[in-house]
């Protein structure tokens, strides 16, 4: 399984002291021990590497995200004006 986590991870823990993403893991490792979890931080910018191919995945979870179309941010440009 893989979690993608939208919100920008050093925000997150500065304000929380964790990732929403990684207490989402927790719960998924309570409920399925065995499960191989990777996260990843697309808004961080950085390009992460994977220890699977995308299409190797049993699953995908989507966290929230601070952007949205109402935000002004390098971020989260409009697609079309």
């Amino acid at each position: 399984v893989i979690i993608v986590d939208a919100d920008m991870r050093a925000r997150h823990i500065a304000t929380a002291g964790a990732t929403m993403s990684a207490s989402y893991a927790c719960v998924l490792r309570s409920l399925a021990p065995d499960a191989e979890i990777d996260i990843c931080f697309p808004a961080d910018g950085a390009t992460q590497a994977r220890s699977h191919s995308p299409a190797d995945y049993d699953g995908v979870v989507i966290t929230g995200s601070s952007s949205s179309i109402l935000t002004l941010s390098e971020r989260c440009t409009p697609i079309r004006d």
